[in-house]
């Protein structure tokens, strides 16, 4: 609302709120996502979790995300061991992107996955590598047992 944390301009407001009840990928649409889709980018922090600029000639482009706890505390710098368990595990398709604590802060992160090149095509054990095998193990059973995806 206007008050609220996020306050969606009034210009945008009816848009906005017709694409959030459910969107369609057509720019004419009254509910197109890309409303939402520019309204999130407009007011949340959005990674550069792939390689910039855009290239299709670039084999390893997308994100493989890496949680660790000495690369969160130290600005997404992780010693040599973890570095080489992320790039076996993230392959030489994907680069690793290591989530941060100043990552962490952000009220609002928003990824850029309806972009061409920001696709986030892939299964989410594939994508996400929690250095702690409890943790791991821990949230891609919580993924598992409790969330879907409608389309």
């Amino acid at each position: 609302g206007s008050g609220g944390r996020f306050p969606i301009p009034e210009v945008d407001r009816t848009a906005v709120l017709k694409a959030a009840k459910g969107c369609v990928h057509m720019k004419k649409s009254d509910h197109y996502c890309g409303t939402l889709d520019h309204y999130f980018q407009s007011i949340a922090t959005v990674p550069a979790y792939h390689k910039e600029p855009y290239d299709p000639n670039v084999k390893k482009r997308e994100g493989c995300f890496v949680f660790d706890v000495q690369a969160y505390n130290n600005g997404g710098s992780a010693d040599k061991t973890v570095q080489e368990r992320a790039a076996e595990f993230c392959s030489d398709e994907r680069h690793p992107f290591y989530f941060t604590k100043e990552l962490n802060v952000e009220p609002i992160i928003h990824f850029k996955a309806s972009e061409k090149g920001y696709r986030l095509c892939q299964h989410f054990y594939g994508a996400m590598l929690f250095t702690d095998a409890a943790i791991d193990n821990y949230y891609k059973r919580f993924v598992r047992d409790y969330m879907r995806y409608h389309d």
